[in-house]
């Protein structure tokens, strides 16, 4: 029994100093150090989930290469840090002697993408003359429209239209 109680009490002790000697990576401290620049943020390690490994890369890009910028060829070890903060994984490469911390996603300002462009339909009113009730020919049966080429328009809900979208498929036309 004394055994016992002498081992429990050595265990007790024992915890608070393995507690201590469990510090963070220094690669994962150095792109927690660069993502709290990033955002403006001070979180530690203990405030979300992460993870790292050790890799060996063909050359000095770490795997994310950066525009504009030349590698070295060849073997080079680094480290992919990942990051989960605010529901996005933030990947980051750091260099084996935690010289160059790489954020590869996601970007920090993204480039935004063009969206395509289509020259609008031009309506080309046919000719009415004075006192005429006669409606172009674009569909059967349609009113006469009021739209005045240049100036927006609001569909109105509930009214039947060619324009829009119907229960998530394209009106007819």
């Amino acid at each position: 029994m004394r055994r016992f109680i002498f081992g429990f009490f050595l265990v007790l002790m024992l915890i608070p100093a393995l507690a201590a000697a469990q510090d963070f990576p220094p690669q994962v401290q150095k792109a927690l150090d660069d993502l709290n620049a990033r955002l403006g943020l001070d979180l530690t390690l203990k405030d979300f989930n992460w993870r790292y490994s050790k890799d060996i890369y063909p050359d000095s890009s770490l795997g994310c290469p950066q525009p504009g910028i030349a590698y070295v060829q060849g073997n080079t070890p680094g480290y992919q840090v990942e990051l989960e903060v605010k529901g996005l994984t933030w990947d980051y490469r750091v260099s084996n002697d935690l010289s160059r911390v790489t954020l590869c996603s996601p970007l920090a300002t993204p480039t935004p993408t063009a969206l395509p462009t289509f020259p609008p339909p031009v309506y080309q009113p046919l000719p009415v003359s004075a006192g005429s009730t006669v409606t172009p020919s674009l569909c059967p049966n349609a009113p006469a429209p009021h739209l005045i080429n240049g100036l927006q328009a609001q569909v109105q809900e509930g009214v039947p239209n060619i324009v829009g979208t119907h229960r998530g498929k394209a009106a007819d036309t």
